[in-house]
């Protein structure tokens, strides 16, 4: 697959943090038209694989539980869990 995902139709980027040598892969998207083919999970092993020895971290949505067995079928493991709050002004 080119760079991006694009012959599949779908997006994936690495990004390298400055911080450290920790790349993040995402976000990860493929269309609904091309999903359940394997294009996703190909295209985020193949970068996984390219970006080694950096440690490889993305984020997936506690929503969608696909995308975590896709994940967890090509090596990745949980390690942390985060939420999204919304900071509201009181009147």
């Amino acid at each position: 697959m080119g760079a991006g995902g694009r012959r599949a139709g779908g997006d994936a980027r690495p990004h390298r943090l400055p911080s450290r040598n920790v790349v993040r892969l995402g976000p990860i998207y493929t269309p609904p038209q091309f999903r359940r083919r394997g294009y996703g999970s190909a295209l985020t092993a193949q970068l996984a694989k390219r970006v080694r020895p950096a440690e490889v971290c993305l984020r997936t949505d506690l929503g969608n539980p696909d995308s975590h067995r896709v994940y967890q079928r090509i090596g990745f493991e949980a390690v942390a869990d985060f939420r999204r709050f919304r900071l509201c002004r009181l009147v």
